[in-house]
């Protein structure tokens, strides 16, 4: 699990998930696999669900 803080990385290297911020989602925003999961409060329970089917 990684953290990115908006303020303080590089965010170079994080391009796929600026460009999901640039399109106007709000952080906080889970990503697993790359992709976007959901937005918000951490769902313990929605992210269980998502790492088992992967």
């Amino acid at each position: 699990m990684i953290f990115i803080d908006l303020e303080e990385d590089d965010l170079g290297s994080y391009k796929s998930e600026m460009a999901v911020i640039n399109r106007g989602y709000q952080p906080p925003i889970t990503f697993i696999g790359g992709q976007p999961a959901f937005t918000g409060q951490v769902d313990h329970f929605k992210t269980y669900q998502i790492l088992k089917k992967i």
